[in-house]
């Protein structure tokens, strides 16, 4: 996942919401790494004769904005953006930062430097923002909204953040609204396409500042604000509620298992009596089991009025559907509801035939899933049974999306009291998260996240979760903390009294260095030896320089390749590379567009995020070989090499790069891109019901990109799959024709877009794949498409601030416990045609970290959430740069906003803390 330089590899201090930290000590021959670096002291005086200059170009992230009224420069914000009749108009898709405030004051934590005067020296009253832009039909809007001041978060001070989507067909009727009251992401899905105003304001007088961030999906599927909206587009009878009650506290009234149970009943009727009476617009229809109920809500509740029928937008279907699954959240936040739910229709097959089949809400926007064939893998495995420790920062257990698949007997390996972040004073048994990191639960969602209807789909969606934590709450890790969770993971070992009850069956580890460390390495052999597979992430650095531990022998070393099956520009390359998969689209690719560039997984308690990296690839490796395990209980590292190098019954897909040799392709793909219907096909030695591939599950077409391959295949070998129709919903508009000779309708098709065609700015289409199985015809396969020709004129994230972070005073303030560390140096970014260049002279030899952002909430503090934030060389992920005699150019990253989405409504302020940087001399800096 990172890089070294010198003796060490770091990666920065990670408090921003989308950027994981992760520090990797790879020597392990000393405590921190300070001590071993050459970085000068230039804290004062003349800087020494053998200084360097920096300098680089920062992209804008694709379809990045900015609210207009954010601070422009010392404590003075704009006066824009503040009316309804005058609103921002933005563009489709886009992620926006923003600020938002009903009082004025100063901040409790501001920095700044006394000799420079600022007039209005903290924040101000800003209650409105508006943005007017065309939405799709079923898009999803999602604001993320962050504390600007951090005594405001540590006391939980009210927000009273209203999020108002208005029609201006109709006199600016409200159609529908979320209010917020703590920090985290609310989503709203678009219920029509048309023209909105978006409209965020805060309560005069009574709501704490705030930055905030807001998100149009390019989706035109994606999931709603919580588990149950989520479920809008499930199919199940409109007005009919399923519900469960809690069994009663007390023990029962006398012994015998005939008494209890008479209890439970009575309980369970008292319950429903006291539900009756409270929603009177409720009846009972029967009994499900002993215990549930079946509700049906009267003709008058459906009718009744709901936010969304102020606009004529919805239909007297939808609209029954939304007022039934508004009845099952009230239901659902009464004390003796152990849970209610949709009354949902089944259907008869038992086994996935189709991506249509799979309810996670934003499967559509994975389209590493159908690229490896997994529909096809999952109708013989799920990865049931297998373990994967997930060796990381950790894990946030209470996620909705994974906390039924995480195993007993993980456990937190930080030795470092510095940088532990719980406050245990060392090793112990709670593996969670702390900090703000969050690359540990964003990888153990790519391996196994739950198969429901929320959220994504993991690779093996029932296989367990270990999590091991061996990376601290600032990404501090030492090969000695990594080495000893390696150990305990393949059973050789205990912790804290305890041990494995059995052995993880796969060791993910997206971390590595170029030091191959000999600890590290020896507990590697022992793991193997052990029966553990061990796969670990080739490296960001986009060379061929060997990065361990995936160079280590017996490992199984990965690359990325992107959303077209080339590789990740990002991605390191070598001998030592065994296999590929999906880890994100590099920038410097035409088609780095913010849609489908990143790999979606969880975050936080119910968030998901797209990442980038190779640290996203291995997971995919560890999740298919949990699914060979499951089917093949016997698989050793031994047998999953023979079968990985087995090019007569290959489990991978060969990738040739058009002007590459085949030996460049092998030293960047290995043996190629994993193929999970494959793999489980030679690990079962069984054949794989025959399964319709569509790839990718969704098509983006945005700016000036109005062509795409879809791509139909059968990995199945049984029965017989015959593609009857591939269809278009507006055939004006969307042109589908096949690119090549097809074999039963199976193939690539070309598919073009009549962007002349596209009413207004952004439009929405489909198209249907009709197929037969053993001659039986299927519901069709959908494929949405998201068509938007907005061209951002004039990329900017606001006013920029680009600064170097030395090693040294990042270790001190490590040390020293401090939450905000000192910046060497701080240039403003100047923004020239959508990208901003910067220029550091003087800088004495040393270690530094180069990173970037805004401070549009004018704290003087960077790198709060709700900002735009960059690193080099990715977003989402910062490494120590060395500085010698010679000066350095291109150091060329990208800057952007963070974005979330969530499937729940959940108060995740608990799981989070304030943190950002200061800078050493605040002084003002001229933005352009």
């Amino acid at each position: 996942f990172a890089a070294q330089f010198s003796r060490c590899k770091y990666a920065t201090r990670s408090e921003l919401a989308i950027r994981t930290a992760i520090f990797v000590l790879m020597t392990g021959i000393l405590s921190a790494c300070g001590g071993g670096n050459t970085a000068a002291n230039t804290s004062s005086g003349t800087p020494p004769a053998d200084t360097t200059s920096l300098s680089g170009t920062i992209a804008v992230a694709a379809y990045a904005g900015v609210d207009k009224d954010i601070e422009t420069t010392c404590g003075v914000f704009s006066v824009e953006n503040n009316a309804i009749d005058d609103p921002q108009y933005i563009t489709n898709p886009v992620t926006l930062g923003g600020y938002i405030s009903g009082n004025q004051g100063s901040y409790s934590n501001r920095v700044d430097n006394p000799t420079v005067f600022c007039p209005q020296p903290g924040y101000v009253a800003d209650m409105f923002d508006f943005f007017q832009v065309v939405l799709v039909e079923n898009q999803e809007l999602a604001l993320s909204v962050f504390y600007a001041d951090s005594d405001d978060a540590y006391y939980s001070n009210p927000l009273n953040v209203k999020l108002r989507l208005l029609d201006p067909l109709n006199s600016n009727a409200e159609v529908a609204s979320i209010d917020i009251t703590t920090e985290g992401t609310n989503t709203l899905t678009i219920p029509a396409s048309q023209d909105f105003i978006i409209e965020v304001s805060a309560t005069a007088d009574s709501s704490a500042p705030a930055l905030y961030t807001l998100s149009l999906s390019q989706s035109a599927s994606a999931g709603l604000s919580s588990k149950l909206v989520s479920q809008l587009n499930s199919e199940f009878v409109p007005g009919e509620v399923v519900v469960k009650y809690r069994e009663p506290e007390t023990a029962p009234l006398a012994k015998g298992p005939q008494k209890s149970v008479s209890r439970s009943a009575a309980h369970s009727s008292n319950a429903l009596s006291n539900t009756l009476a409270r929603f009177t617009n409720l009846a009972k229809v029967g009994d499900v089991g002993r215990e549930a109920k079946l509700l049906r809500m009267d003709a008058n509740a459906l009718a009744s009025t709901m936010s969304f029928d102020v606009s004529n937008v919805m239909s007297a279907a939808m609209k029954d559907k939304w007022r039934t699954l508004k009845m099952i959240e009230e239901l659902n936040e009464q004390p003796e509801v152990l849970y209610a739910e949709p009354n949902y229709l089944m259907r008869v097959t038992g086994t996935i035939n189709s991506p249509s089949d799979i309810q996670d809400a934003n499967y559509p926007q994975q389209f590493n899933i159908p690229m490896l064939a997994l529909p096809a893998a999952w109708q013989v495995s799920s990865g049931e049974g297998v373990t994967v420790a997930v060796i990381d920062t950790g894990i946030y257990s209470n996620h909705s999306d994974l906390n039924d698949n995480i195993s007993a007997g993980g456990y937190d390996f930080v030795l470092s009291t510095q940088t532990e972040g719980d406050g245990t004073g060392g090793r112990d048994n709670n593996p969670e998260e702390e900090g703000g990191t969050i690359h540990g639960t964003h990888v153990a969602g790519i391996v196994a996240a739950e198969g429901n209807s929320i959220g994504i789909r993991g690779v093996a969606y029932d296989a367990g979760i270990i999590p091991l934590r061996a990376l601290g709450s600032d990404g501090v890790g030492t090969s000695a903390d990594i080495a000893e969770a390696i150990l305990y993971a393949a059973g050789l070992v205990s912790a804290g009294g305890q041990r494995l009850a059995e052995p993880a069956d796969v060791i993910n580890l997206s971390l590595g260095s170029t030091d191959a460390s000999s600890v590290m390495e020896e507990a590697i052999e022992q793991a193997v030896a052990a029966g553990s597979i061990v796969v670990a992430a080739a490296g960001n650095d986009g060379n061929s320089q060997e990065f361990y531990p995936a160079a280590f022998e017996g490992v199984i070393g990965v690359s990325s390749v992107d959303e077209r099956k080339s590789r990740s520009s990002f991605s390191n390359f070598g001998s030592y590379v065994d296999v590929a998969a999906p880890g994100g689209t590099g920038s410097d690719k035409s088609y780095f567009d913010g849609f489908q560039d990143g790999i979606l997984s969880t975050v936080y308690a119910s968030e998901y995020a797209a990442l980038r990296g190779t640290s996203m690839a291995a997971p995919h490796v560890s999740g298919v070989i949990a699914l060979m395990k499951a089917v093949n209980p016997a698989l050793t590292p031994a047998a999953f090499s023979i079968l990985l190098n087995n090019n007569e019954n290959p489990i991978t897909d060969n990738i040739d790069m058009p002007g590459f040799s085949a030996a460049d392709n092998a030293r960047f793909f290995g043996q190629g891109l994993i193929n999970a219907s494959k793999a489980v096909a030679v690990a079962a030695e069984a054949d794989i019901p025959d399964t319709l591939i569509v790839s990718p599950a969704q098509l983006g077409f945005v700016g000036g990109n109005s062509e795409a391959v879809l791509r139909l295949s059968n990995p199945g070998t049984v029965g017989d799959l015959q593609v009857e129709s591939v269809t278009a919903s507006n055939v004006a508009l969307v042109t589908v024709a096949p690119a090549g000779v097809l074999v039963d309708g199976l193939g690539d098709y070309n598919v073009a877009i009549d962007m002349q065609q596209v009413a207004g700015n952004t439009a929405s289409a489909s198209i249907s794949v009709s197929y037969r199985l053993s001659g039986v015809l299927q519901a069709p396969v959908t494929v949405p498409l998201f068509i938007s020709r907005s061209a951002v004129a004039s990329a900017t994230v606001g006013n920029l601030n680009v600064y170097l972070v030395r090693w040294e005073d990042l270790e001190q303030a490590q040390n020293n416990g401090d939450d905000l560390v000192d910046i060497y140096d701080n240039v403003g970014g100047q923004l020239n045609d959508g990208a901003y260049t910067f220029t550091f002279n003087d800088v004495p030899p040393g270690l530094y970290l180069l990173e970037a952002s805004t401070d549009n909430d004018g704290d003087r503090i960077w790198f709060d959430r709700g900002e735009a934030v960059g690193g080099y060389p990715l977003l989402s992920e910062s490494r120590l740069i060395e500085v010698s005699e010679e000066d350095l150019a291109d150091l060329d990253f990208e800057v952007g906003y963070p974005a979330f989405f969530s499937d729940s409504s959940q108060d995740l302020s608990a799981s989070r803390r304030h943190i950002g940087r200061k800078a050493k001399d605040s002084s003002e800096n001229s933005f352009q």
